[in-house]
């Protein structure tokens, strides 16, 4: 009896489960969005500041509690601002 009352309600939640959902009809006043308006915009000339790097070496040296050991180093900095139209 409990197999045959296993098999029943196996048999029809499957059919209810396996039923097409229609929730995307249950939405109302949906209404697509407007098509956007192209716009074509035009660069207009501009003044830029551009920065200028000033770059060295360094020679660092490393102590304990580090490895020791020496390394040559890059380090930049902005030298100045320059405006130029673009």
């Amino acid at each position: 009896m409990f197999r045959a009352l296993a098999v029943i309600l196996s048999v029809s939640a499957t059919a209810i489960l396996c039923q097409p959902v229609f929730a995307a009809d249950m939405i109302e006043g949906y209404r697509q969005p407007a098509a956007t308006r192209h716009v074509v915009y035009h660069p207009k000339k501009v003044y830029v500041r551009k920065t200028f790097h000033e770059c060295g070496q360094v020679l660092v040296e490393y102590r304990p509690p580090y490895r020791p050991h020496t390394e040559v180093v890059t380090i930049c900095h902005p030298r100045k601002y320059v405006l130029t139209r673009y």
